[in-house]
């Protein structure tokens, strides 16, 4: 009621002096005007603190009318150089996507200094803040928060020219320099409660973190604090600067909105939820073998297509895939896909350290070599084929190509040796294809007449021809060509590693078990094994998912995620009953569903709505600081072993000083730990099979990564229930 009275005080006492000081600038322009052209400070669509706004505290109905959002920052920080990784870079990429998913313009408002951002909002003069702001009780009482964008620690900085410093024992006699209106205040008074030896200085609020940055390093102040986030982006660019240590631990940032603004609120926190789960970590590795079996994945490149790795029936399929997912079970690693259109990008990604292998049929190539890729042995060998009409005349021998026309990719070897060919006999036409289109897209056009004949990949036909009729292949034109995989020149133990595998079980059981899968055909049958939609448009992951996206609007849940998770339930199937009792499509126990008013669990559409609340209600036991991730892998584990058992893990995680904050290497080895005696008597919910939830949580997250790449939405922002 307070902070309304006084939005209500600001509203009308307000109004006759904004009215008065808008005259009065009005008029000093006159009096000071030039006839030099002023410079633009801050970019257009912006305002740097102008007294003359009109207030405006409407909700997401009143900002949709107007058709504009207010984003709130720290004069501070405009204009700037946009930097890699900077944070407020980041804010407002996301914060402009959440704007056009609504079809809304963005106005960048500068404050002139940070402590004002949050009367400014209370004001109107924005709809939200985006200044890398740390969420703290104090600004919880005045504004609501967003989930987090990020994780940050406030960490110590000292001049590089100093001694090193590494424990708090050294700040003793020390001064710390920061502003009052950060949370660094704050902090410091926790800190000097429990070390008392050492000075806090308050500095102007004027000051920008630059500014306190030269500040530090010409030795005006002794020392400072900043956010580890903002640190990483100042590392790009200087280096005479250093942390010393962590001050705090991880402290969560979020976007501040006025507490009388909940569908905004609502609209901004279910975009955040499908964007920070769907984002895709991209941390740099380098490391060899014993790095990435320390880490216990292995990150692999792929394309998606019938040969490589693509999805059927909501299971992940392909030739590559499945080998190298043999791999990766055999080392006790997990795998995480990542998908990539062309050969070309993953050796970049590949060398810039996003991945530990690359496949899809790679060919040895000098050129990739020379940028610091090895290849392995080859696992496959393949040919260059002409493909025509089932019904088209026969071709046995390259002069019956006379009078032909044939397509073709124009990277490829065979097309290489149709040029030679042709040079030699001519009498055929080579056009080249556009790499715009697939495999598939090159068929459809021969099978329909509009292409003559193609030359292309003979696995990549015969992996079309477990499914498709209508096209043959009638003639070879060269063999024996070696598809390898790839890894980074330095990481030989890996290219050992894969070498090994790839000579154990070449042409064995699993290696023809799997080839026979894909490749091997039988024409006058039809088709056989494997197959996939013909229909390119169709996306769909299960049978059922018209009812998940239902759900999943209502409830605020990544619809693929609940695909993921309902595979992992019950493979699709409604008619599922667990040892335990839980039934349908979700696995729900009946007396679950009961407390939620649904009573049918084998109805497709009850199954789903059940399971899709259930995961709501978790979501909701769970602080809303957590990273959206983790938040959600707190869930996953709570839905399969229990919230309890969930709890119990974060507080034994706690006393092992790992972070309870954390799923995966953090709470899910305290998980492990519960199923021994040892550790579960003294748990408030005892004994529980650790080993379930962490694998479930694993495998879904497998699968919901797959899932992204292979099925592309725009983040649901608005659920079905809110009317504007």
């Amino acid at each position: 009621m307070q902070i309304k009275r006084q939005l209500f005080n600001i509203k009308n006492s307000s109004f006759v002096a904004v009215l008065l000081l808008c005259l009065a600038i009005l008029l000093l322009s006159v009096f000071t005007s030039s006839k030099e052209p002023q410079q633009e400070i801050f970019p257009s669509g912006s305002q740097m603190d102008l007294p003359c706004f009109t207030p405006e505290t409407g909700d997401l109905g009143a900002i949709m009318k107007r058709g504009e959002l207010r984003i709130l920052m720290s004069a501070e920080e405009g204009p700037y150089l946009p930097r890699k990784g900077s944070p407020i870079d980041f804010e407002v990429e996301v914060a402009t996507k959440f704007a056009q998913t609504l079809g809304l313009k963005v106005k960048t408002v500068y404050v002139k200094r940070f402590e004002k951002l949050l009367p400014a909002l209370l004001a109107g003069e924005g709809d939200l803040i985006a200044a890398n702001l740390t969420i703290t009780e104090p600004r919880k009482e005045l504004i609501d928060f967003t989930v987090p964008l990020a994780h940050v620690k406030e960490q110590l900085v000292y001049r590089a020219t100093d001694p090193p410093m590494d424990n708090v024992s050294q700040i003793v006699g020390r001064t710390i320099a920061v502003r009052k209106s950060t949370s660094f205040w704050q902090s410091l008074m926790t800190l000097k409660e429990l070390y008392p030896g050492f000075n806090i200085e308050a500095l102007p609020e004027s000051y920008s973190n630059e500014k306190i940055m030269e500040l530090l390093v010409s030795g005006k102040i002794d020392l400072t604090i900043e956010d580890s986030n903002t640190l990483e982006t100042y590392r790009s660019y200087r280096d005479d600067v250093r942390v010393a240590f962590d001050v705090t631990q991880d402290r969560a940032v979020g976007w501040g909105v006025r507490k009388s603004n909940p569908l905004l609120l609502e609209a901004l926190n279910r975009f955040l939820n499908m964007e920070q789960l769907t984002r895709r970590q991209t941390i740099p590795y380098w490391d060899d073998l014993p790095g990435i079996e320390a880490r216990n994945t292995l990150r692999v490149l792929t394309k998606n297509d019938a040969a490589s790795y693509f999805l059927w029936q909501g299971e992940l399929m392909g030739f590559d895939y499945e080998l190298i997912r043999k791999y990766a079970n055999q080392k006790k690693l997990w795998l995480e896909v990542i998908e990539v259109p062309d050969h070309k990008q993953m050796t970049e990604m590949l060398i810039d350290g996003q991945a530990d292998v690359m496949t899809g049929f790679l060919m040895p190539s000098d050129a990739i070599e020379k940028k610091g890729v090895a290849f392995s042995e080859p696992y496959h060998f393949t040919a260059n084929v002409i493909v025509a009409r089932e019904n088209g005349s026969a071709l046995m021998t390259t002069d019956d190509l006379s009078g032909r026309v044939i397509y073709g990719f124009a990277n490829s070897p065979g097309w290489t040796n149709l040029q030679l060919l042709q040079k030699e006999k001519g009498g055929f036409t080579l056009i080249p294809i556009g790499e715009d289109l697939s495999v598939e897209d090159v068929l459809d056009r021969v099978n329909e007449g509009v292409f003559d004949l193609a030359v292309l990949y003979r696995h990549e036909v015969e992996a079309e021809l477990k499914w498709r009729r209508g096209i043959k292949m009638v003639l070879t034109l060269d063999d024996n060509i070696p598809h390898v995989w790839g890894v980074r020149a330095s990481n030989k133990e890996l290219l050992s590693s894969l070498n090994k595998f790839i000579r154990k079980e070449y042409k064995g059981l699993f290696y023809n078990v799997v080839y026979r899968r894909y490749f091997e055909w039988e024409s006058d049958k039809g088709s056989k094994g494997v197959g996939r939609s013909r229909d390119k448009n169709d996306q769909g992951l299960t049978p059922y998912d018209d009812l998940i996206k239902k759900y999943a609007s209502i409830y605020g849940v990544d619809w693929r995620l609940v695909a993921a998770q309902m595979y992992q339930e019950s493979r699709f199937n409604p008619s599922v009953v667990s040892w335990a009792g839980a039934r349908g499509l979700m696995q729900v126990l009946p007396r679950t569903a009961k407390s939620m008013g649904i009573e049918n669990l084998t109805d497709p559409e009850s199954g789903i709505e059940a399971g899709v609340k259930y995961l709501g209600w978790l979501r909701e036991r769970f602080e809303q600081e957590l990273s959206v991730k983790d938040r959600q892998w707190f869930v996953l584990a709570s839905y399969n072993a229990g919230l309890g058992h969930v709890r119990d893990a974060r507080r034994l995680a706690r006393q092992k000083g790992w972070n309870a904050d954390r799923w995966f290497d953090n709470v899910e080895r305290a998980m492990l730990l519960l199923s021994k005696q040892k550790y579960a008597r003294k748990s408030r919910h005892g004994y529980v099979r650790g080993r379930e939830p962490v694998q479930y949580v694993r495998k879904i997250k497998q699968r919901y990564e797959a899932y992204i790449q292979q099925v592309k939405v725009e983040p649901a922002v608005l659920p079905n229930n809110i009317k504007l």
